[in-house]
């Protein structure tokens, strides 16, 4: 994968205690303009990418600055990766879409045997997709409701023939390409995270002194209180304490257990539909009910954050001071 420096740049400093930037860490790091220059302050032996030209040495105080021609490279260099992954990315979205688009994705019939295929069949070597194992997919992402599989397991594909046309798009991209479209979606999973700097496109809508309709611009950090920064410090990195304060301060007894009410009526009213629909197969309708069980244990939130111990054996690296 293309989102850590390889081994062997991992191993060239020879010095563990010192950072290494990551191919997100020196994107985000140009992005953030203003922040740019604190992160040169800290952010020791940056790996450039596929470059062979590798910073090893700490950048210097002296490039603290904005004309600093060191850090005018690191920002070119950075511009130039950025533009082809933004490129790889349409490219990938483009090709996926023209099969999307035109499949006729729900128009087979659910309980027709022709759409149900043993894992094994897919697993099958030059069948679907080469190097990609089905079995070990999808026992991965159905863990948390320990439902068991196997390559006897049977699985409803709605179209087979799009499985083929896509294997095919695949082995069409190079590995360049595919790593960045990878790289976007674990990027796009924790966007939401990030503060209203990047995910508002305009903080601030109130008119600057002697201009006409200006709006500070979304990558100015000072405009954040410093109470936001402490929130926004907090919501990412203790979560759990976050929650704890917020379920003590709002959801009192009696809103707890309005909440649980609520819940098991809804959970009972559709287990119940479950039960009498006629439209779903047996395997079906048991397969949804073992969904619906694991949705039960995940759906409010979990007592341990009440419970000190838990906490302190999550967070003991940190040493909390209180005032």
């Amino acid at each position: 994968m293309s989102l850590i420096s390889s081994q062997s740049d991992w191993n060239s400093n020879g010095n563990g205690n010192k950072l290494m930037a990551t191919r997100f860490g020196q994107i985000i790091n140009s992005l953030l303009e203003d922040d740019i220059v604190r992160s040169h302050q800290y952010n020791v032996n940056p790996v450039l990418f596929p470059f062979s030209n590798y910073i090893f040495e700490e950048v210097p105080p002296s490039c603290s600055k904005t004309n600093c021609p060191m850090s005018e490279r690191l920002k070119q260099m950075v511009k130039s990766e950025a533009e082809r992954r933004v490129k790889n990315l349409l490219l990938v979205e483009q090709m996926l879409a023209k099969h999307f688009d035109t499949d006729p994705l729900y128009e087979n019939d659910p309980l027709s045997h022709q759409n149900y295929i043993q894992l094994s069949q897919l697993d099958k070597p030059g069948e679907f997709l080469p190097s990609f194992n089905w079995t070990n997919y999808l026992r991965s992402i159905l863990s948390p409701i320990n439902y068991k599989i196997n390559w006897r397991t049977e699985i409803y594909v709605s179209e087979v023939g799009l499985l083929h046309r896509l294997a095919k798009t695949i082995e069409e991209l190079t590995d360049q390409q595919i790593a960045d479209y990878l790289d976007w979606q674990i990027l796009w999973t924790f966007l939401p995270q990030l503060d209203t700097r990047y995910t508002h496109p305009y903080v601030d809508v109130n008119k600057m002194k002697d201009s006409f309709s200006v709006k500070k611009c979304p990558m100015d950090r000072r405009w954040m209180k410093m109470e936001e920064k402490c929130r926004k410090f907090i919501e990412w990195y203790f979560p759990h304490f976050l929650d704890h304060l917020y379920i003590k301060k709002y959801l009192g007894r009696g809103v707890k257990e309005q909440v649980k009410q609520i819940f098991t009526d809804i959970y009972a009213a559709f287990k119940q539909m479950l039960e009498t629909n006629s439209w779903l197969d047996l395997k079906a309708k048991q397969n949804a009910l073992i969904k619906l069980k694991g949705i039960r244990s995940v759906s409010a939130y979990f007592d341990q954050i009440f419970n000190d111990n838990y906490l302190q054996q999550i967070y003991k690296p940190f040493l909390f001071i209180k005032n």
